[in-house]
């Protein structure tokens, strides 16, 4: 009923097993990898450029620049690491730049 095959070159065996594990990995590596670029390519980033003025703080001007949705701590821990900022002190003049 069934066929029984021989192998006949145990190291012609290993080079066809190891070329098509080979071709397998690469295959899905290639899939994986225009997924993750096609992904990456989609994203752009956008800034506000911000001049402070007197009387404004993080606060006021994430306030003013937030979507609404944002949790406006994470919104200005973001402006902070945006800026390289080491504390809440900005100064008048200084530009920011606000995430859009």
């Amino acid at each position: 009923m069934f066929k029984k095959y021989y192998i006949e070159s145990k190291i012609r065996f290993t080079i066809f097993i190891l070329t098509l594990v080979l071709i397998i990995l690469m295959s899905v590596s290639a899939m994986f990898h225009n997924v993750y670029a096609d992904g990456k390519g989609a994203v752009t980033n956008t800034y506000y450029a911000v001049t402070v003025e007197s009387g404004d703080t993080l606060w006021s001007i994430a306030l003013k620049y937030s979507d609404g949705k944002t949790d406006i701590r994470k919104f200005i821990y973001e402006i902070t690491n945006l800026n390289n900022l080491d504390s809440a002190e900005i100064l008048i003049g200084q530009q920011l730049l606000i995430p859009a």
